[in-house]
């Protein structure tokens, strides 16, 4: 079972129709670190791990599957399992 089943559901803000198409890039932080105030880790010479682009389908899901990929890093296995990441940071 894939830990991240959906990342993010996208609706317009003022219709709430669901929006087909908008991407989403997940960054994977191997260090173990905190960083406070919604600071982006790059700005602090923290290069991800690996980096990974989603696009939401037609009902506005966002999940990390192939399905939904569209340019990144190739995903981590795990043996005998779909598609997944060791949670570190993201």
């Amino acid at each position: 079972m894939n830990p991240v089943e959906l990342l993010v559901n996208k609706l317009d803000a003022d219709s709430m129709v669901p929006v087909k198409g908008a991407l989403f890039t997940v960054k994977y932080y191997k260090k173990n670190t905190l960083f406070s105030g919604g600071e982006d880790p790059d700005k602090k010479s923290v290069r991800p791990e690996r980096t990974w682009v989603f696009a939401s389908d037609t009902t506005g899901k966002v999940c990390f599957d192939k399905a939904h990929f569209v340019t990144g890093d190739t995903f981590i296995q795990m043996p005998a399992t779909k598609e997944k990441y060791h949670f570190h940071w993201v």
